[in-house]
């Protein structure tokens, strides 16, 4: 069963994860738990490493905006990636429960439509992940390359600012140290995708047990039709009721209604226990990642503002970075899109399983069975709120706040500059 788990399509960026010390893994085997705890502990002092080196460096310029600018477009994505990855790591368990859960879900139901379904949410998650992992495949070297020929145009640079006292002119130590930081850069860069496409995994995941049970509720006109009792019935019949008098006269219309009621009844409770049910992943959801989303946010806007600037002083010095530093300017706001964009999803979906209750044939009902429909709808009312931080919702809209406002700071800290 754990190795079903770990081999599940949703838990490869889990263990994508894990391969660069993001993410515990554990095996039957505890001298291979040993290894693979010294690995992860390994990788990060790395990243916390990287952050003292750059924040040095940071400290070392402090004097010049230009290499302020430079320093913080990676030294904050360090920092931002790091603290996502402890964040994670703090809430294991948590996550953990709700990866179980999600995928002996993803196996309950087996029909026709809802495999269509399941297809249909696994494709698009693999569509975002291509995205995601082609542009670091194609970005990274990139930026490796930009770095290495920088002598073409000016004295040697390493990919990322760090403070490393060595002569670049000497260089046995300039590639050893290029060299270092590729390797750092590629745990940093993988982590950094990965921790996204996590959060991606398991809100499709939730959105998905949403559309089953939109659609198991758009079903229940059907369940309360379809029930018909035949002069042939067997009394074994598991829905026979007991102590009924079957010689009664226009016994068949009694047992039909009587049976409609109790199959519709079962099912409707059924639905009222999965919708609870789904409301605690939410829960569990927003405590595992909401102070992962406060780094999200913090981070991301930081970037956003000193990549901006960064990119708009090499246009007025026509530098020749300004096209990867574009590229990574954008590549962060379509991380942070995806991150609102998911959220958003999620609620919308949560708020169609009272619309699918209200669009059945519940009038046609008895009275019995209107409030079952009642407590669909009023716990379809109870919002869920994925946050960040427990006081930013993550939503489109606070997406578009995040731009108008890092956009007003970029414009403040510019004026700064030319005054």
């Amino acid at each position: 069963m754990k190795s079903n788990f770990n081999e599940f399509f949703f838990s490869n960026y889990f263990n994508y994860l894990a391969y660069v010390g993001g993410w515990t893994y554990k095996t039957n085997n505890i001298n291979t738990n040993r290894i693979i705890i010294f690995y992860q502990i390994l990788c990060l002092v790395s990243m916390f490493a990287s952050i003292a080196l750059q924040l040095a460096d940071l400290w070392r310029v402090s004097g010049n905006l230009d290499k302020v600018t430079y320093n913080m477009c990676t030294s904050v994505i360090v920092i931002d990636t790091t603290s996502k990855v402890v964040v994670l790591l703090n809430k294991t368990k948590i996550i953990n429960k709700l990866r179980l859960n999600l995928w002996n879900d993803f196996y309950k139901y087996q029909d026709e439509d809802i495999e269509k379904l399941k297809n249909s949410i696994t494709s698009e998650l693999k569509r975002v992940s291509k995205m995601f992992h082609v542009a670091g495949l194609v970005f990274y070297p990139v930026w490796i390359s930009v770095a290495y020929f920088s002598y073409l145009w000016g004295p040697r640079e390493l990919p990322f600012p760090a403070f490393l006292p060595i002569n670049h002119d000497d260089s046995l130590s300039y590639n050893l140290c290029f060299l270092l930081e590729i390797v750092l850069g590629t745990i940093i860069l993988t982590a950094a995708i990965e921790t996204n496409l996590i959060v991606f995994s398991l809100v499709l995941q939730m959105v998905l047990q949403y559309k089953i049970l939109y659609r198991r509720i758009l079903k229940v006109s059907d369940v309360y039709e379809g029930i018909h009792v035949d002069d042939d019935d067997d009394d074994d019949n598991d829905d026979v009721i007991p102590n009924y008098d079957y010689n009664a006269p226009n016994k068949k219309k009694e047992i039909n209604f009587i049976l409609k009621r109790k199959k519709t009844e079962n099912y409707l409770k059924n639905i009222i226990n999965r919708q609870l049910i789904l409301s605690h992943y939410v829960k569990l959801f927003e405590f595992g990642f909401n102070h992962y989303f406060l780094v999200q946010i913090t981070g991301g806007s930081t970037l956003v503002i000193m990549n901006g600037l960064h990119v708009i002083k090499m246009t007025y010095q026509l530098s020749s970075k300004i096209g990867h530093q574009a590229a990574y300017l954008f590549f962060i706001i379509v991380n942070f899109f995806f991150n609102c964009f998911y959220t958003s999803k999620l609620v919308e979906e949560f708020n169609s399983i009272g619309e699918a209750a209200y669009a059945t044939s519940w009038y046609k009902m008895d009275a019995n069975l209107q409030k079952y429909f009642l407590m669909i709808i009023i716990q379809a009312q109870k919002q869920p709120k994925i946050t960040a931080g427990r006081f930013i919702l993550m939503n489109l809209n606070t997406f578009l706040t995040m731009l108008r406002n890092t956009y007003s700071w970029l414009m403040l800290i510019r004026q700064f500059e030319i005054k």
